[in-house]
């Protein structure tokens, strides 16, 4: 059986290119996938005084331009892994990758944390508020990211050491490549 298409091609290139990224890049693409889940479950909610509680999620409430940024940095985040997984090589920035992602994570996470004090003040007006486990998810998720970015930033400078310390190897051409140490 022959499959006709491009669509196999390139579910066979992404879990191929998947498997071959770094582990703390793994964990930063899915830390940013999650994000993005956790958007849409409700990060505060506010109990009137008479009534059932109202769910605010980010896109819903005082803070939905707060959550709708949260949104598209995480999306702008997976992006850039989606553009390097398929070797579409859209995406170029100046900036090394490691370090553009650590500060979209920075700036979600400092988001995050206005956006926990805009629902507290707005539930001032209500006779509770509680956070709940969206937000909690969003903010444990960007810690893991930025943390993992952070690594992945370490990492690389101590292959660029090793590399720069590594002397190099000549071979002769009559040598075998198959074994060097014979």
């Amino acid at each position: 059986m022959k499959l006709h298409g491009s669509g196999f091609q390139k579910s066979s290139l992404l879990s191929q290119n998947l498997r071959k990224l770094a582990f703390e890049d793994k964990v930063a693409l899915y830390a940013h996938l999650g994000t993005l889940v956790a958007c849409f479950f409700p990060w505060a909610s506010l109990n009137p005084l008479y009534g059932p509680a109202v769910f605010l999620n980010a896109f819903s409430g005082a803070s939905w331009l707060i959550g709708s940024i949260v949104f598209c940095l995480s999306l702008f985040a997976v992006s850039i892994f989606v553009d390097e997984l398929l070797e579409k090589k859209l995406l170029q920035f100046r900036l090394p990758r490691t370090t553009l992602l650590g500060a979209m994570s920075t700036q979600s996470l400092l988001l995050q944390l206005c956006a926990w004090s805009v629902l507290y003040s707005v539930g001032a007006g209500y006779a509770g508020v509680e956070f709940r486990f969206g937000l909690a998810a969003c903010l444990l998720l960007q810690i893991v990211a930025l943390v993992a970015a952070w690594l992945r930033e370490r990492s690389s400078k101590k292959e660029v050491a090793k590399e720069f310390f590594q002397l190099p190897t000549h071979k002769k051409s009559g040598e075998s490549s198959a074994n060097p140490h014979q």
